[in-house]
């Protein structure tokens, strides 16, 4: 009973644990999704790959152009990291809410097994309540029984006849060993 006591509690606690990790993630997934939406927003009104061209188009040198189109290298890989970022996020709330949803699971499982230990305790217990209850019976029946016979002895002791000394009889005493 201990031991599985002791394992729903482990089981809590890992739930409680995991519990705090989803909402961390959760709330860095909220302001991920915001900042995507903002760069998707911002794309959309620029139109990204109009803009590409037009930048690439209007440089007048070679030097401009390589500035340019490393400036648009860099921006992509900025929006394209807010967007991984938020992919691995929701990859790691979606293994926690695994993990959540096995812990809940073991924890069901054990607070069933809880139950039934509790359920098999109890019976034991009013198992050994009533053989404490015969014994307690049976010890009273042996004393009301030693009663009786004191009684039934000191009854007939009473009844038998007494030898009273007779006066004048000589009395036979004897010296006490020294």
């Amino acid at each position: 009973y201990n031991l599985v006591r002791e394992n729903l509690v482990a089981i809590q606690t890992k739930m409680a644990e995991t519990r705090l990790v989803v909402r961390e993630i959760q709330q860095r997934m909220q302001k991920k999704e915001s900042a995507a939406i903002r760069v998707a927003t911002e794309l959309y009104k620029t139109g990204a790959a109009t803009l590409a061209i037009e930048s690439v188009l209007s440089a007048r040198t070679l030097a401009d152009i390589e500035t340019k189109l490393e400036y648009l290298r860099s921006t992509q890989t900025a929006q394209s990291q807010v967007f991984e970022r938020l992919e691995v996020d929701r990859a790691l709330l979606a293994q926690n809410l695994r993990i959540l949803e096995d812990a809940r699971t073991k924890a069901v499982a054990a607070e069933g097994r809880l139950g039934d230990l509790r359920s098999q305790i109890e019976a034991k217990v009013a198992d050994q309540q009533d053989e404490i209850d015969e014994l307690n019976a049976a010890i009273r029946r042996a004393e009301r029984r030693a009663a009786a016979r004191a009684a039934a002895a000191a009854a007939e002791a009473a009844a038998a006849p007494a030898a009273a000394p007779v006066s004048g009889a000589p009395v036979n005493i004897k010296p006490a060993p020294a």
